[in-house]
């Protein structure tokens, strides 16, 4: 059997926006050491890190532009499923602690509860992503969890060590991810 010499196979990248990811961590990374700067012992600066991170989604996650020049493909039908309902849950789950936990006044645990909802909303991701995103989300709620441990330590530490996790993972996909105008074809 002779092989057609020249001939290309097109390989599909199984992450197509891993880089857009990568960019928005970044971006929430930042965010986040930005207001865990301005904040208080017990919590980040609200307004810096709602307004970080409307940026970071709007500007980047749900930027068709943005998406375009990053991307080197579209998302498969299962990943568009695994990543709805990963903001779902992320959304349902940040009120449900806000309406319990917050209305107690305890701003501190209630952030740190949050953040592990962030963290575990990053495992199905991973079927967007890449394994990295597990990863992510073993830190960014490791870390939370021993916020709640060291129930006297100062929020900016945990903050900053979540927004340092965030960052290198937002780095790390974006070196990882193959050029938008790489066609991935091999020959055969």
């Amino acid at each position: 059997m002779e092989l057609n010499k020249g001939a290309n196979i097109e390989i599909k990248y199984p992450y197509p926006r891993q880089k857009v990811c990568g960019l928005f961590l970044l971006g929430a990374g930042i965010t986040m050491a930005l207001a865990s700067f301005f904040g208080t012992s017990k919590s980040p600066s609200v307004p810096i890190f709602v307004i970080g991170y409307f940026i970071s989604n709007v500007g980047i996650m749900f930027n068709s532009k943005v998406r375009k020049k990053y991307s080197v493909g579209e998302p498969t039908a299962l990943q568009k499923k695994a990543s709805n309902f990963a903001l779902i849950f992320l959304m349902v789950m940040a009120v449900a602690v806000g309406m319990t936990v917050g209305r107690r006044g305890d701003v501190r645990l209630t952030w740190l509860l949050i953040l592990i909802i962030v963290g575990a909303h990053f495992v199905p991701f991973a079927l967007i992503h890449g394994k990295l995103m597990y990863l992510l989300a073993a830190l960014l709620v490791a870390n939370a969890f021993v916020g709640i441990y060291l129930n006297n330590e100062t929020f900016f530490i945990i903050g900053i060590i979540d927004a340092l996790i965030k960052i290198s993972i937002g780095v790390s996909l974006y070196v990882i991810s193959p050029k938008p105008s790489c066609n991935l074809n091999v020959d055969k």
